[in-house]
């Protein structure tokens, strides 16, 4: 089966999107109660974290609906009116008003005048107070308040309808709270985007926001990624899931679009090399470089410990793991030790596949505080972790490596992460060999 990954935000998509995973099954769960007991609902969220998508599926499950997409919209009022029209269900309406003929005035008289019941009706609309009469005349006013009336006389006949209102901004919230406060109790489902939401500085607009809302910000579990890819791509959902999750579990990506545009570019790099899905399924996997943690660690130690020799400044680099003692009379191991005139630096490598956690060693690093090198004693000058999770160590520089940059590392590429570790340790305008521009850029 083929994949079907969009190219661009479900929001701008032509194709249908694809619903899948626990977190939005919940979450749908909670909109349609909201529904059901005629109540508003906000959905709140980054760009691509699927507020839209609820919203469509929500259509597809609500039959008496009005979608309306805010989008470059500067008035709630001009986008219902674009989307509804009372005269797409006249024909119905004339069904339920002709048998109460007499009761608008069409007799004998207008039968032997050859005056058709439809234009009869016409003639009387503002004679007559019925909901019925005034939704086949359609005479409200293109405004926010024959909304209000319009939506009230449709409920009267037809039943309420949900009003499902997408990419609501922070100008549109006034009037989301004056239709929440009308009394029309038309049940109202809308999206908004998180900044958007942060800038709604009414108190009581904020308060009945939070009070329906249904945040997909960080929604997204491993198994939501598991159904959700195997739902657009079935065939490769496997390999895909496997290269995915860990920059997942490293907020790399948060967001369902994030998470689509990743898995359709790699699959789409490995169809360049391969002309069948076996060869596809083996090139994922060795797209995987989390594969092997242990063998990645020691290419990043491998790689700094051949970059940093070339350092103009650098005194020394130890080609292997180095003990250290600490303030408190312990011994450590730390990956990484060079030395400058100035002193000398100390860090360690952690690249983790899964959840993070800190081992003695690297919590160890602020009591470095000199370390022995040719039987004298050198002052710890800096010490530093890196690692792919944004993490926190005492005493320590944290240098972040993104999936990407991994990638870059394990396929030979030794600038990255070098350029990284001496902007951090301010040490970025001494490599050796680089041009002006270059000194320029890796201090800056």
């Amino acid at each position: 089966m083929p994949c079907e990954f969009p190219r661009v935000s479900v929001s701008n998509w032509t194709g249908s999107p694809k619903f899948a995973g626990p977190s939005y099954r919940k979450a749908l769960q909670e909109l349609t109660e909201a529904i059901n007991k005629g109540e508003v609902a906000a959905i709140v969220g980054q760009p691509g974290t699927g507020k839209t998508t609820l919203l469509r599926v929500l259509a597809s499950l609500v039959q008496n609906h009005v979608f309306m997409d805010m989008a470059n919209k500067e008035r709630l009022a001009d986008e219902f009116w674009d989307k509804f029209d009372p005269k797409a269900r006249s024909k119905e309406i004339l069904e339920m008003l002709l048998p109460e003929r007499r009761k608008f005035g069409y007799g004998l008289l207008s039968r032997l005048l050859g005056r058709k019941f439809e234009d009869h009706l016409l003639r009387v609309c503002d004679k007559y107070d019925d909901p019925r009469l005034r939704l086949y005349c359609n005479k409200y006013t293109r405004d926010f308040d024959g909304m209000l009336r319009a939506l009230k006389d449709y409920s009267a006949v037809f039943g309420k309808p949900v009003l499902l209102v997408d990419e609501v901004r922070e100008t549109h919230s006034q009037e989301i709270l004056r239709f929440v406060n009308s009394g029309v109790g038309v049940p109202l489902v809308f999206s908004m985007p998180t900044e958007a939401y942060s800038k709604v500085t009414d108190l009581a607009i904020r308060r009945r926001i939070e009070e329906s809302r249904v945040s997909l910000d960080y929604i997204l579990t491993e198994e939501d990624i598991r159904e959700i890819l195997d739902s657009y791509c079935p065939d490769f959902s496997a390999e895909l899931t496997d290269l995915v999750i860990p920059l997942w579990k490293g907020k790399e990506i948060v967001t369902v679009h994030q998470l689509l545009n990743y898995a359709r570019m790699e699959l789409e790099n490995a169809k360049k090399e391969c002309g069948d899905n076996e060869c596809i399924k083996r090139r994922l996997i060795e797209n995987n470089i989390f594969k092997d943690v242990d063998n990645l660690i020691k290419t990043v130690e491998s790689t700094l410990r051949s970059g940093l020799a070339k350092v103009e400044g650098v005194t020394y680099v130890h080609q292997r793991g180095k003990r250290a003692e600490t303030s408190d009379g312990k011994s450590v191991i730390v990956d990484l030790f060079f030395l400058t005139e100035e002193g000398a630096y100390v860090g360690d490598v952690r690249i983790f596949a899964g959840l993070p956690s800190l081992d003695p060693d690297v919590e160890a690093l602020a009591k470095i505080l000199e370390i022995e090198h040719e039987k004298a004693k050198r002052p710890v000058k800096g010490r530093f972790l890196i690692t792919n999770y944004p993490l926190k160590v005492e005493g320590a520089i944290t240098v972040y490596l993104e999936t990407h940059e991994l990638i870059r590392v394990s396929k030979g590429d030794s600038e990255v992460v070098l350029a990284k570790l001496l902007n951090a340790l301010g040490l970025g305008s001494e490599a050796k060999g680089q041009t002006k521009a270059q000194g320029a850029e890796l201090s800056a």
